[in-house]
């Protein structure tokens, strides 16, 4: 599966469909689809949630990615943008982008 100049490997393919089957299985049980998807460092995360936005985004959804740290929202934002998902990024001292 490709995303924008982004390639995701087997392990993050997988983890979107066990994702999807999850938030499938809440919404038949009338819970909220809240998902925590919890992997190691260098594992992919973040190109792994891009592709989780970019589908969310694609379907008119709207989406808040909230992170500790303005490097996180920077890395993330480039990760987006590097993958061809429009974003914004709004922060305390930064301009509107």
């Amino acid at each position: 599966m490709h995303l924008g100049e982004f390639t995701l490997k087997d392990h993050q393919i997988l983890g979107r469909q066990l994702a999807r089957q999850e938030v499938a299985l809440l919404r038949q049980q009338g819970k909220p689809p809240r998902v925590l998807v919890v992997a190691p460092c260098g594992s992919g995360k973040t190109v792994f949630s891009a592709s989780i936005i970019q589908s969310a985004v694609q379907r008119n959804s709207r989406v808040l990615f909230i992170a500790r740290g303005r490097q996180l929202i920077y890395q993330k934002s480039n990760t987006l943008t590097r993958a061809g998902v429009p974003h914004a990024v709004l922060m305390d001292g930064e301009e509107d982008k």
